[in-house]
């Protein structure tokens, strides 16, 4: 399984997060859009990330954050998409 969360959130709560679901694939979108790997082998970046779960947090909403690129990347995924 593999999890999307902003880079904000991933920098600061990366241990924690890696605690929670140790076994996730974890992916991080920056405020530019571009999405990498930052947890779990194999687990693709880019356009062909296809993340089932997505966590929204805090950062997305403040100035500067990915609020655009995230919504828009989001609405490309299938409605199976789970939300934390």
């Amino acid at each position: 399984m593999d999890i999307l969360c902003t880079e904000a959130l991933w920098t600061s709560f990366a241990e924690r997060l890696r605690a929670a679901a140790p076994e996730a694939g974890w992916l991080a979108m920056g405020a530019d859009g571009a999405i990498r790997a930052v947890g779990g082998p194999g687990t693709p970046e880019g356009e062909a990330a296809r993340p089932e779960v997505v966590i929204s947090s805090y950062d997305l909403w403040v100035e500067g954050g990915a609020y655009r690129p995230f919504f828009t990347y989001l609405a490309s995924l299938p409605p199976s998409l789970r939300w934390l």
